[in-house]
């Protein structure tokens, strides 16, 4: 299991909860959206499993302002 820990307000660490390992952080970038940046010393496979829970922090990170937007173009 992966979880999120807050860095600061445009960034964000992946941790594995097991053992505590940074795999990587997420980055809010210039158009608003965050995306994950692995960590560079990792030498390791990601499963199906991994990949779809990274994804799904992703989503839930980026869903209020994907609906700012939606309402922008609404108008």
């Amino acid at each position: 299991m992966i979880k999120l820990i807050e860095s600061d307000g445009h960034s964000h660490e992946l941790r594995n909860s097991s053992n505590n390992k940074l795999l990587g952080k997420v980055v809010m970038d210039v158009d608003g959206y965050y995306y994950y940046w692995p960590d560079s010393n990792l030498t390791a496979s990601w499963s199906s499993h991994n990949l779809r829970e990274i994804a799904d922090i992703l989503d839930k990170l980026n869903s209020d302002y994907e609906e700012k937007i939606k309402e922008y173009f609404k108008k």
